[in-house]
């Protein structure tokens, strides 16, 4: 579905329904094979910063480092993004009506996020057209259950992320999308994303 070279089970074998999105366990699942050009022919040797991605000859490595970069960091522990709460969607689109697929259950439910971040809580991060070809300046869409934080924005690490690791958008067709966990910053000024452990896949 993604333009190659590729490193996620739910592009190579078509496992939407996984509830392991995380790239650990994405990547776990993967035949043995070149991430980058997939030939399970040729003897094949790892990433010696992650230890996963396995690749049949250094220039298939050298190709592939700056899409397998984000995945890696991942893989190998922590890591964040901080997002300005001002990327609201009513800012980049002030004349349009907002609105939910009515098939998202329990959206606009719940408890809206803790500014002071004494509470994490569920984002979904959503990317555009998967079939346009890999753009990592692709804005994206984040929003809580109650949609009290609907931002659009874009980052280049993160939209890899969706586009590797992520899973088909509601309608199965166009976009894809990824659960995180997240804590508000600085009295609501910002959003940090973490990505080092996914949430779980969620129905709205």
């Amino acid at each position: 579905f993604i333009v190659p070279p590729i490193i996620s089970d739910r592009n190579v074998y078509q496992r939407n329904d996984t509830k392991q999105q995380h790239p650990s366990t994405a990547i776990a699942c993967l035949s043995v094979g070149c991430a980058f050009c997939g030939d399970q022919r040729k003897k094949t040797m790892s990433c010696g910063k992650c230890r996963k991605a396995q690749y049949c000859s250094k220039d298939c490595q050298t190709q592939h480092w700056q899409r397998h970069k984000p995945v890696c960091k991942i893989i190998q522990g922590g890591y964040s993004f901080k997002i300005p709460t001002e990327k609201a969607m009513s800012k980049a689109f002030p004349d349009t009506i907002r609105t939910f697929n009515p098939d998202l259950k329990g959206i606009k439910q719940g408890t809206p996020p803790d500014k002071t971040g004494r509470r994490r809580f569920i984002v979904k991060i959503q990317s555009g057209a998967e079939y346009e070809g890999y753009n990592p300046n692709t804005n994206l869409v984040l929003y809580d259950q109650t949609t009290t934080l609907d931002l659009y924005f874009s980052n280049g690490p993160l939209y890899h992320i969706i586009m590797e690791c992520g899973v088909l958008g509601t309608n199965n067709i166009t976009s894809k999308k990824i659960f995180c966990f997240a804590k508000m910053e600085d009295n609501g000024k910002y959003v940090r994303i973490y990505t080092d452990h996914l949430a779980p896949l969620q129905e709205w």
